[in-house]
């Protein structure tokens, strides 16, 4: 006769213990399922970055769930607090601007709401990467960048540079960072370059080559020791000037077609430089703060001071200023400098300033530290070069999305209680399982 063992024996007329049911399951299940909706919900608003309202009245919803989180990451709660104070920095320059600028609630709004819409959204995906790890939430906001672009992305003229290539690349990195495979970052970033020169997108292609080629480092055995944290960044600096020489040789050389090698031309002789041809912006930008340095103010309207101003720099650098782009683009209805720094700097003053380069930092200390342990991801690389680029070079509408998700994923967690390797799948702690497992993530 079969004897059952007698840790699998039950009481009389019971049989076999049943295994004792989670209290917790459903909880944590319910977390799960709201965290990636709304990671999902924040990256749909790309490249719609004037209907940020949404993203950030669900972020606000659950602002008793994140608040509590901030503290477990690095910087958070100092680039909420300076964010909030840039806010009213830029509300106060407008009231004293009002003597000699016309005063818009639109402008005031819109882009107060901006700079609300990026605290907001990086607190609740701070909470999102406790609950479900940074991997899955990248992914999970790309695939909704990627939901979000039949309604808003640019497919009249280069669909790839001006809608498909930032959602695609997010989405792909992120699944890849998910899954684990260095090897595949390095595949995805080469074929995203290719396709990013193929298709007229300079700066894009050399992003995508250059943290190709990090990555590639990361990979090659090196002496023990754990380097200053801050010369990684050192080094990821080097690549990238290399990386750019080779970029602007194979544009010169026509490789990259003739009319990129034409216009390429173009912007080297009127301004000496291929990056300051190609950013006449930049010459206004300088000679606005120069004009007033404590800025302009979130709802100031240009004045025609303004735009004389901003004409006169940028001529200064070889561009003619006087074919409609000024006053179309640059100053109409508000300020648009092409650059984050400077858009920040004109609309919310020197706190505004304050607020961005502390929170960049922040999250440069994270890509360094990500660097120096050898365990950066391909979007992670990504991320931080397309900020770095757009800090100088990118107007700060069209770079919210791309700007939110680095913070977010970057930031450092405090706790350093679990191995390197466990915390570069995620960040969320040891302890209980989730309540599923989701294919091809860590358990």
């Amino acid at each position: 006769m079969t004897t059952i063992p007698a840790a699998l024996r039950g009481g009389p007329g019971q049989g076999l213990t049943p295994r004792r049911a989670d209290p917790d399951r459903g909880r944590r299940a319910l977390e799960f399922a709201v965290a990636a909706a709304l990671c999902v919900a924040i990256g749909m608003r790309y490249p719609r970055y004037d209907d940020i309202l949404f993203a950030a009245a669900a972020s606000a919803i659950i602002a008793p769930l994140w608040l509590s989180t901030l503290r477990r990451y690095q910087g958070a709660a100092t680039m909420l607090l300076l964010g909030l104070l840039a806010i009213v920095s830029g509300l106060l320059i407008t009231g004293f601007a009002a003597g000699d600028h016309v005063v818009s609630s639109y402008l005031a709004t819109m882009n107060s709401a901006r700079i609300a819409g990026i605290l907001l959204s990086v607190g609740a995906l701070l909470w999102a990467r406790s609950i479900i790890g940074t991997p899955r939430m990248a992914s999970l906001y790309g695939l909704g960048m990627v939901f979000g672009l039949p309604f808003g992305a640019s497919f009249e003229t280069n669909p790839w540079k001006f809608g498909l290539s930032v959602p695609i690349a997010i989405l792909l990195l992120g699944l890849s960072w998910w899954a684990g495979r260095r090897w595949l970052d390095i595949v995805l970033l080469i074929a995203l370059s290719l396709i990013s020169a193929a298709n007229d997108s300079r700066s894009a292609a050399a992003m995508f080559l250059m943290a190709a080629a990090i990555i590639t480092m990361q990979r090659i055995p090196v002496a023990r020791g754990r380097a200053h944290a801050w010369w990684a960044l050192g080094r990821m600096a080097i690549v990238g000037y290399l990386v750019f020489l080779l970029a602007q040789a194979a544009i010169l050389e026509g490789y990259l077609g003739t009319s990129t090698e034409e216009r390429s031309e173009a912007q080297i002789e009127a301004s000496g430089s291929l990056i300051l041809g190609g950013r006449p912006e930049l010459g206004a930008t300088v000679s606005l703060l120069l004009h007033q340095p404590g800025g302009y103010g979130s709802g100031s309207a240009p004045s025609m001071t303004d735009v004389l101003v901003a004409k006169s720099g940028m001529s200064s650098l070889g561009y003619d200023p006087n074919n409609g782009y000024v006053e179309r683009y640059m100053f109409s209805p508000g300020f648009e400098v092409h650059s984050i720094i400077g858009d920040v700097w004109i609309l919310f003053g020197v706190v505004g300033l304050v607020w961005l380069l502390v929170t960049v930092g922040f999250a440069l200390f994270g890509v360094s530290s990500r660097l120096t342990d050898r365990r950066i991801s391909g979007l992670e690389l990504f991320l931080g070069i397309r900020t770095v680029w757009d800090l100088f070079f990118s107007p700060l509408p069209s770079s919210l999305v791309t700007m939110t998700l680095f913070f977010a994923v970057v930031l450092v967690n405090r706790a350093r209680a679990t191995p390197p390797a466990s915390r570069s799948a995620g960040d969320r702690p040891a302890g209980p399982p989730l309540p599923f497992t989701p294919l091809g993530s860590p358990s």
